[in-house]
């Protein structure tokens, strides 16, 4: 190749991107020698990064342009290695190229002085390889295609490359199935057979992949065919059609033989009409001709001998076959007789051993099967029964032929019906003295609880009912009486689940007493009073509930929560109020892991998600005016509350009317707001595991008056200590709730 001085000429490897102009150079991976600039010629890298790497100086003018130079890349896994003249220029390690690439050449500027290629090759070379040339016209059917020379075909017997050629000839272009196929070309002879059209195929070869033959002019040979009249059986191709001795063949001839051979028609042979045999003796049929080639028609009775069938019926049926004037023949042989006991239709009138059997005979068997009438039964006189054996019935008989009577209770055995009440109306058919009976399964018994009258007096189990038992129930569900029902004692329960109610009873037979005792609560946001004694935090207390169990930092009292009476429903405990604190989380302890629940309360069924622990409500004791001696002795739980979302559609809003020892108003209830669990604090248990609380955010409905905050006034008693809060308004009301699974 000879480079210019023109920037932006490229030879060498680039990528495999046909997705636009110039793609091959625009974009990684490449290695090229180029010119870059018009300055100098580099050896060029692109795949990561960049390296541009100046070899102009290789050459003899110090810049390689204007110079015709043989260039060459060596691309491996691990390195690129670059040569001009075959000398190394350049070795790049710092960048390898591990995707496709193919050789291209590229003068982008297309401007004087452009690049040169004179050849490009990219080893290592496939062996073999084939070219197939044009097709060659000689422009006259049947053509003789004498001769193939190659005279400037390069090959190097040193590496043993090789270049061998084949040709075919055919009559019509394109090639199709008429054409013949690829012959060798063997000391430049070609051997395919006359025809106007020629073409050849060159297969090279080489046993170093870095060398390979060239391939230069071919010349071929022929000589023309001239028509010298219609085609003849003579080995020439008279009319110049491609096709010798064509036509020739065909007309009736004959062989010489007899018979059936004598007849063939004439076939031109290498020039010569010959009139080969073509049907050769067989076996002689019976048909009138000579099938063996002997000059002897149907002799030996050909075909016949066999069986056949005279179509008379009977012992007259069957004959052997004979061949007469080329047909074949069954003529009668036997003649009817007397019909006999013996398989066969002896007087030939289609039926076989009639009139033979009738006469009566004793057949030595017992009981009904012993009288008998002969029979003739596949050619023998046979004394054959009147009566087959059969199953035993009950009529005095020896049915079966066995010799006993009656035997096994024939007609007995099945269930019948003997008249009397209860087990005794079962009975089993008996035979005796060849009559039917009915004889009763069982006797009276006493009777007991099992569906059944067994003292057969007509009534069901009675007297097995009253007996004191225990229903495995819970609660007050537990005492019952046994009852026979359906023919099975079961322990009926003397009480119903009943609502549970404030009794310590557990009512509604769920295993828990009271758990309906939970009031509702108005919760009013509340701060310590100014002034007095602040809430000091409590740390790691530790709380258990339906979710989690672990250690909280109880931080200060948010709201004062007074038991209330919604809608009318009461109180249940109208003293013991609950304080609810801000809780946290110890340090070291696990962030809370969500949990998805329904719950259900008096104003329907909801789903909601936790999403942290919130608020500890404790038990207290409230009084107006004056401080408190102590927390409040009760069984109402501590509470430990999540603040949560609702999963799925929205809460529809409601107004209900609550009544506590501060407000009595109308609220409107917007959204769920906290979900409260039992909790067990410090190992002090839970008194009604099921009794949950559900706080919604209220505010006070229109028109109603605003809540009068309390200062100065409240004081409560926990078990944290004595304080001393300050209302500031309604926050939420916390309803009695259900887990529902």
């Amino acid at each position: 190749a000879t480079f210019g001085a023109q920037a932006n000429s490229h030879i060498g490897f680039g990528n495999t991107d046909d997705s636009g102009s110039n793609q091959t150079f625009n974009s990684s991976p490449w290695a090229i020698f180029s010119t870059k600039t018009a300055s100098q010629l580099m050896a060029r890298v692109y795949s990561a990064g960049f390296s541009d790497v100046p070899v102009g100086s290789a050459c003899g003018n110090g810049t390689c342009f204007g110079e015709t130079h043989t260039y060459r890349i060596d691309w491996t896994s691990t390195q690129i290695d670059f040569f001009i003249d075959g000398a190394l220029v350049h070795s790049e390690t710092g960048q390898t190229i591990s995707a496709n690439m193919r050789p291209a050449a590229s003068d982008i500027n297309g401007a004087s002085p452009a690049v040169v290629v004179d050849w490009m090759r990219l080893t290592p070379y496939g062996s073999p390889c084939t070219f197939d040339s044009q097709l060659f016209d000689s422009t006259a059917a049947g053509s003789d295609w004498t001769a193939l020379s190659d005279p400037d075909t390069l090959a190097d017997p040193n590496v043993e490359t090789a270049v061998s050629f084949e040709t075919r000839t055919g009559g019509v272009v394109p090639v199709d199935g008429t054409w013949s196929a690829f012959e060798a070309v063997v000391g430049g002879v070609i051997a395919s057979p006359n025809a106007r059209f020629l073409q050849y195929r060159a297969t090279l070869s080489s046993t170093d992949p870095d060398q390979t033959p060239s391939l230069g002019q071919v010349d071929l040979d022929f000589n023309p065919c001239t028509p010298t009249g219609p085609e003849l059986c003579d080995g020439a191709d008279n009319d110049c059609n491609g096709e010798i001795d064509e036509g020739t063949d065909g007309s009736p001839c004959d062989t010489g033989e007899s018979g059936v051979c004598a007849d063939s028609t004439d076939e031109c042979v290498n020039g010569v009409l010959e009139c080969p045999q073509t049907v050769f003796p067989s076996a002689e049929l019976c048909n009138l001709l000579d099938d063996d080639c002997n000059d002897q028609i149907d002799e030996d009775n050909p075909e016949g001998g066999g069986a056949c069938d005279t179509g008379v019926p009977g012992v007259c049926a069957d004959s052997t076959e004979v061949c007469v004037s080329g047909v074949l023949e069954c003529p009668q042989t036997v003649s009817p007789s007397t019909e006999i006991c013996n398989l066969l239709d002896d007087d030939c009138d289609g039926p076989v051993d009639e009139g033979t059997s009738g006469a009566p005979c004793d057949t030595s068997l017992l009981g009904v099967c012993a009288a008998g009438t002969e029979q003739c039964q596949s050619g023998v006189l046979n004394c054959v029964p009147d009566n087959n054996p059969s199953a035993e019935v009950c009529n005095n008989l020896d049915d079966n032929c066995d010799g006993a009577v009656d035997e096994g209770n024939p007609g007995g055995g099945g269930p019948c019906d003997t008249g009397h009440s209860g087990i005794c109306a079962a009975g089993t058919r008996q035979c005796q003295s060849g009559n039917i009976v009915c004889e009763p399964d069982h006797t009276a018994s006493a009777e007991i609880c099992n569906d059944v009258d067994d003292n057969c007096n007509g009534q069901l189990d009675e007297g097995t009912s009253g007996a004191p038992c225990d229903t495995g129930q819970l609660g007050e569900c537990a005492t019952g009486t046994e009852q026979c029902q359906a023919g099975t004692l079961n322990c009926v329960s003397t009480t119903a689940p009943q609502p549970d109610i404030c009794d310590t009873l557990d009512n509604d037979c769920d295993g828990t007493a009271d758990e309906e005792c939970v009031d509702h609560y108005m919760c009013y946001k509340a701060k310590t009073t100014p002034n007095t004694q602040k809430f000091q935090k409590v740390v790691g207390v530790n709380l258990i509930d339906d979710f989690e169990a672990g250690n909280f930092d109880v931080k200060k009292p948010r709201e004062l929560c007074l038991p209330a009476d919604k809608n009318g429903s009461g109180f249940n405990d109208p003293n013991t109020h609950l304080e609810s604190y801000q809780i946290k989380e110890s340090s070291g302890e696990p962030r809370h892991v969500r949990e998805t629940v329904m719950m259900t309360d008096q104003f329907g069924t909801i789903e909601v998600q936790t999403k942290k622990a919130d608020r500890l409500l404790v038990p207290t004791n409230k009084r107006l005016g004056s401080a408190l001696s102590g927390p409040p002795t009760t069984q109402v739980d501590h509470f430990k509350c999540y603040r949560v979302n609702l999963v799925g559609g929205e809460f529809t809003r409601l107004q209900v009317s609550v009544l506590d020892q501060f407000e009595d108003r109308l609220y409107d209830v917007k959204k769920p707001r906290l979900l409260c669990n039992p909790v067990d604090k410090n190992g002090e248990g839970i008194t009604n595991l099921a009794g949950h609380l559900m706080c919604y955010q209220v505010k006070a409905a229109s028109g109603q008056p605003q809540h009068q905050r309390i200062s100065g006034q409240i004081f409560t008693f926990t078990q944290f200590g004595s304080e001393q809060l300050d209302t500031i308004k309604e926050r939420h009301l916390c309803v009695p709730a259900d887990n529902t699974p």
